[in-house]
């Protein structure tokens, strides 16, 4: 695909008890999925949630108990990709992924197909 492209979109709806952070992990694991499964093997994740960016880079620790789980697969999932990027962008750069989340949630439902 083009650079800049984008080639798949989905949303989970992940009810209420979830945080912020446990959402863009679970957003990051599901585009992963959905990227490998169609062949691609060379990602770029952007993502508006410095905290999750930069423990993925290694840059800062996982503190967050609840956190560790989702950090740890998808550093895993990471590995199976020959090359990743990882990028924080500005919450107002990131309007595609918040119209996404407003759809999981007022439809309470998940839409994750390929």
């Amino acid at each position: 695909a083009d650079e800049g492209q984008e080639v798949w979109s989905g949303y989970s709806f992940m009810g209420d008890k979830y945080t912020n952070n446990e959402a863009e992990y679970t957003g990051i694991l599901e585009g992963l999925r959905c990227a490998y499964a169609m062949g691609a093997r060379s990602v770029v994740i952007q993502g508006d949630s410095l905290l999750v960016i930069k423990q993925l880079e290694g840059a800062w620790r996982v503190k967050a108990e609840n956190l560790r789980p989702y950090h740890q697969k998808a550093l895993n999932v990471l590995k199976q990709f020959d090359s990743f990027h990882l990028c924080h962008i500005a919450r107002e750069q990131n309007s595609r992924a918040d119209e996404l989340a407003n759809e999981a949630m007022d439809l309470r439902t998940s839409h994750l197909d390929l």
